[in-house]
């Protein structure tokens, strides 16, 4: 009957758009107010330092600030509204990640300033890759079946890396950055 078949038409489009929210497929234990996303978003700095600070037993403040070569005043304000937001947590004379992952919707005012964030920091670091790094750019053409299809993979992928960090030791601070777009 059509209006069955129109039925589940839209309920196949309801779980393929679900299937798409990575807000529904990836735990995060936080998400800022839209005032405290204007600042973590701001820079990629504050992530970084919230997560190499959850590496072995944590880092001093001229730890962080050696390791990221910033002034003592820049680095106290980020200290201060990372522990205000408890996404950092001082310990004596050490600093430890709090939170352990924060999310932001793609909808945020803040989300394409993260994105950016990241890809420029992504570009600096290109001309001085490491061995055990790599960076891949690829334009590509291809049917539309074919990019749904290559979408619902990159977002499993997501979702799977996303459980096997979540249970791995935190050892080393790195960068994922994937794009996925119509040009």
């Amino acid at each position: 009957h059509h209006k069955y078949k129109k039925y589940l038409q839209e309920k196949k489009e309801a779980l393929k758009s679900e299937f798409g929210n990575l807000s529904k497929r990836v735990q995060h234990e936080k998400t800022l107010s839209e005032h405290d996303q204007q600042f973590f978003y701001s820079s990629w700095i504050y992530s970084a330092i919230r997560l190499k600070c959850g590496i072995g037993d944590g880092l001093t403040a001229e730890e962080i600030k050696n390791q990221f070569q910033l002034s003592t005043t820049k680095l106290n304000k980020i200290l201060e509204f990372l522990i205000r937001t408890g996404l950092l947590i001082q310990n004596q004379q050490k600093y430890k990640t709090g939170t352990q992952s924060t999310y932001i919707s793609r909808d945020s005012v803040m989300v394409s300033k993260h994105h950016m964030n990241w890809r420029v920091r992504a570009a600096e670091k290109s001309s001085e890759l490491a061995e055990e790094e790599f960076m891949f750019t690829c334009p590509l053409t291809c049917s539309h079946k074919d990019m749904a299809l290559i979408k619902e993979k990159l977002t499993a992928t997501i979702q799977e890396i996303s459980q096997i960090v979540k249970d791995s030791p935190s050892e080393e601070l790195l960068y994922l950055g994937i794009d996925w777009f119509l040009v």
